[in-house]
């Protein structure tokens, strides 16, 4: 009998991973953009500290939720579009809720945690002869920066920080997977 993650795996068999390569590579360098525009304002962003993270989560949700499309076909590809949604939902509670702290902030780390979970399911849930170790990479750090968020609610500017360190590791380890797919 296989393990649970041996029946995924044999559902989730991918049939074409080369010419999805040059996708996560324009997903990432679109992360990498948006994040760089953001740290741009995140100075004068000291009024709202949130505000400028609400923004930037969901316009990454926005792509991340387009590159669920590029995927579909792949299994598993629900797990990648609901990490999006989840996303797009903590950057509409964090555009609204202003200030850090209380549970806001709150909710927000545990969208991050849950949005890292569901890109390190859709990591393991896949086969693929190499690369997949990127993507588990960038959900364990969404997972990190949720916890780091709970430990460190009141500083002023760290939810801006923190989606913005998340947001690069994003784009970098969508960007190495891709080329990880091309070779």
């Amino acid at each position: 009998m296989n393990s649970p993650i041996e029946q995924v795996s044999v559902v989730c068999v991918i049939p074409d991973t080369r010419s999805k390569w040059s996708s996560f590579v324009t997903f990432g360098i679109s992360l990498l953009a948006l994040t760089a525009i953001a740290t741009l304002k995140l100075p004068g962003a000291k009024a709202a500290p949130l505000y400028g993270a609400g923004l930037l989560m969901m316009a990454a949700a926005v792509a991340i939720m387009a590159q669920t499309f590029h995927v579909r076909t792949w299994g598993g590809s629900a797990a990648w579009l609901l990490s999006g949604i989840v996303y797009g939902l903590a950057g509409v509670i964090a555009f609204t809720s202003g200030a850090p702290g209380g549970s806001a902030g709150l909710l927000l780390a545990l969208m991050l945690i849950t949005s890292g979970l569901m890109r390190m399911w859709w990591s393991v849930a896949l086969t693929l002869p190499r690369g997949l170790g990127w993507i588990t990479t960038s959900g364990a750090t969404s997972m990190l920066a949720g916890f780091v968020l709970i430990g460190w609610p009141d500083v002023a500017a760290a939810p801006a920080i923190i989606v913005a360190f998340d947001l690069v590791v994003q784009g970098a380890t969508a960007i190495a997977f891709g080329y990880a797919l091309r070779s």
